[in-house]
């Protein structure tokens, strides 16, 4: 994504152009700027610098290949391995895997049901630090949880290893986040030689 920022102290006004490698989809442009600015600035996914790089790092370590598709397997030796692997798979991304969104506190689906007196009263807490969310910053949502739970950006992070979720990208157990790598551990055994998950 492309992110324009016009600078106007000049006469002309200038623009400054920031590419990241990855940003949520759906948001205007001042909203995904404002999204960027909320995450630690070396986690940043600006194109040739180490935030991207880090991003690219998280994404094999958090979803490794072999745990969402069975065919990147090498330990799987037989039919029913891969047909028990492949369940796995399926059974997960069913129940407890999801790509989260992003939005204002007060445009989100929580408030479908609420009055206009309630809103104007209501204080909106991130779920991982209990701060109340600036109703003019971006929170996190993710859809399995229910749409009364948000986070700040820097706060949406695996409940065990407590890194920032790559591209918003969930697992959803016990009423907490986690990353694909840690979901898979909790389900299965994970091999030390190869990092595969077993049966």
């Amino acid at each position: 994504m492309i992110i324009t920022n016009p600078i106007t102290s000049r006469k002309d006004p200038t623009f400054l152009t920031v590419t990241y490698e990855w940003a949520p989809t759906g948001l205007n442009q001042k909203l995904a700027m404002r999204y960027m600015e909320l995450i630690p600035k070396k986690l940043q996914p600006v194109a040739g610098t180490e935030g991207a790089q880090y991003r690219r790092l998280q994404l094999v370590k958090q979803l490794p290949a072999y745990d969402y598709n069975p065919q990147h397997c090498k330990g799987l030796r037989t039919e029913g391995e891969k047909a028990a692997m492949e369940a796995f798979v399926k059974q997960y991304k069913e129940d407890v895997m999801g790509v989260a969104e992003v939005a204002l506190p007060c445009s989100t689906k929580q408030d479908q049901n609420s009055t206009a007196e309630e809103d104007g009263k209501k204080d909106y807490l991130c779920e991982m630090c209990q701060s109340i969310m600036p109703p003019d910053a971006p929170a996190v949502y993710a859809d399995r949880a229910g749409y009364k739970k948000q986070w700040h950006p820097a706060c949406f992070m695996c409940c065990q290893c407590r890194e920032p979720l790559v591209n918003l990208i969930y697992f959803w157990k016990d009423n907490r986040l986690w990353c694909g790598r840690h979901y898979c551990d909790s389900e299965r055994p994970r091999c030390t030689g190869c990092d595969e998950v077993r049966r």
